[in-house]
Parts: structure tokens; C-alpha cells; sequence
């Protein structure tokens, strides 16, 4: 019986080591899948940006093409001065509208994939702690198998 105690504390050390080097083992997959997870909705955020300033480029030429045809159909010359410096205007305006939208779409595939890095560096963190943990039984092994005359 005075083999038990010991015999018991050390299969209870091993336990939790084991219990630590899974926890490392599910932690570093983790980290692969955040990265993983991040490059996709990086993807996304771009194709979604790509998107938006195709639909806005496209609606832009619209309201172009509209304001031409009035300044054309309410008798007004075309060439003049003051019109022209109003469509260069809109033009500009349409541009840095567009610029903007690629500019903050970007944005969103770096930051998306910052945070990707982040949440797998953490987790990579996390599994060096569990490996830590984990080799921490290795004297309460010893020492219990010692006391139970294992070695």
C-alpha cells in the first residue's frame, strides 16, 4: 500500500504531462489555421473591394455619361468653359472616390492578415507555455516512480 501513493501521483503526473503536450499539439494547429483562416478572408476582403469600386466605377460612367447628356440636351455648348470645369471636377471627384475604396480595401487585406499573424503567434506562444508545462512533471515523474522502486 505504501507503493500505491506514489504509483497513483506518478500516473497522475504523466497524465497532466500528456494532457500539457496535447494542449501543445492543438494549440500550434491552431496557429496554422489562423494564418489559414486570415489569408481567405484576406481574399474575400479584396475580391469584396475589387467588387465595390467595379459596381462604383460603373455607376460613376453612368452619372458622367448623364451629365453630358443634359448639359447636351439643355441646349448648353459643350465645349464651354464652365462645363468643362465641371465634368474635369466629377471626374476627379469619381477617381479619389475609386482610389479610396481600392486604398481602404487594402487596408482591410492587411489588417485581416495582420490579424492572422497575431492569432497564430499567440497560439504558437501558448503551445511553447504547454510544452513548458508539460516537461514541469517530469520531476514529479521521476520522483514518484523513484519512491515506487520503478528505477
Amino acid at each position: 500500500m505504501a507503493q500505491a501513493a506514489p504509483a497513483i501521483m506518478a500516473v497522475s503526473a504523466v497524465l497532466g504531462a500528456a494532457t500539457a503536450g496535447y494542449s501543445a499539439y492543438e494549440q500550434h494547429q491552431a496557429a496554422g489555421e489562423a494564418e489559414d483562416i486570415a489569408k481567405k478572408n484576406a481574399q474575400l476582403a479584396q475580391q469584396q473591394a475589387d467588387e465595390e469600386a467595379r459596381r462604383v466605377a460603373k455607376t460613376q460612367a453612368r452619372e458622367l455619361a448623364l451629365a453630358k447628356a443634359k448639359a447636351a440636351a439643355s441646349g448648353v455648348d459643350i465645349t464651354s468653359g464652365s462645363l468643362d470645369a465641371y465634368l474635369a471636377d466629377l471626374e476627379d471627384w469619381q477617381k479619389d472616390e475609386l482610389d479610396w475604396i481600392r486604398k481602404t480595401g487594402k487596408l482591410r487585406v492587411s489588417a485581416t492578415l495582420d490579424q492572422g499573424k497575431l492569432a497564430s503567434q499567440t497560439a504558437k506562444t501558448q503551445a511553447w507555455g504547454s510544452l513548458g508545462e508539460m516537461f514541469s512533471y517530469a520531476p514529479s515523474i521521476y520522483e514518484s516512480g523513484r519512491k515506487a522502486e520503478w528505477w
